[in-house]
């Protein structure tokens, strides 16, 4: 999401998260990937060997930085000109909005949902 921020907030209107493309990992490599879950396999793996601490940490600092970029830099003007997106909630339901305040609400949702407790420490 810090990736695509940065993209949001150059005037790209259709970042490459969309696409699961040019995702540069922490050690500067760039990696495309089929969907969510070839994502999340290779970030499993990746993170397999490292100590807990390390995970969380990266965690945390990660999202206070997706934090801060959403409340200090994305202005909502941002998200408003990035390019419609249908996003299928459950119950068949769909949605269609900006692409940048899907992603706002996708990023909202993957952290309260999936991680809190691990961002909180338990």
């Amino acid at each position: 999401m810090l990736q695509a921020g940065g993209e949001i907030a150059s005037g790209v209107v259709w970042p490459r998260i969309m696409e699961l493309s040019a995702y540069v990992d922490i050690d500067g490599q760039v990696r495309d990937f089929r969907d969510v879950e070839d994502f999340n396999a290779f970030q499993a793996t990746k993170q397999a060997r490292w100590p807990w601490s390390r995970i969380q940490a990266l965690a945390v600092r990660t999202a206070t930085a997706v934090q801060s970029l959403f409340v200090q830099v994305l202005a909502p003007e941002y998200l408003e000109e990035t390019r419609d997106y249908t996003w299928e909630l459950p119950g068949r339901v769909r949605m269609t909005l900006p692409c940048g305040w899907y992603l706002r609400l996708v990023t909202l949702e993957h952290e309260a949902v999936e991680h809190a407790d691990d961002l909180k420490g338990r």
